[in-house]
């Protein structure tokens, strides 16, 4: 489980992965929580847009973490990575006998 809180938004979350399933409760914190980050939602958004990565986020001082900051990079290990522009509609391809 993983605690989240926006410092510009005041939102929290906590999100937890079980049984393959990535579930969120909004407006929680879990007392026995893997790790817990707060940040501003700007910063969370540079980072999903590449912009800058979590470690260096870290490093500049835009997240501060409580208990083990690598179950985050656990749980990202097991996201897969799509590209981000591909042909939503193709071509009717005809069969050839």
């Amino acid at each position: 489980m993983l605690n989240w809180n926006f410092t510009d938004t005041g939102e929290s979350f906590v999100l937890n992965l079980e049984n393959s399933a990535l579930t969120y409760v909004a407006g929680a914190q879990a007392a026995k929580a893997d790790a817990g980050f707060t940040l501003s939602r700007g910063t969370l958004d540079e980072v999903i847009a590449k912009q800058t990565t979590f470690p260096e986020a870290v490093a500049a001082g835009k997240v501060k973490f409580t208990g083990n900051p690598m179950k985050l990079g656990d749980l990202m290990a097991l996201m897969d990575e799509f590209p981000r522009m591909f042909e939503i509609v193709e071509p009717k391809r005809t069969a050839v006998s």
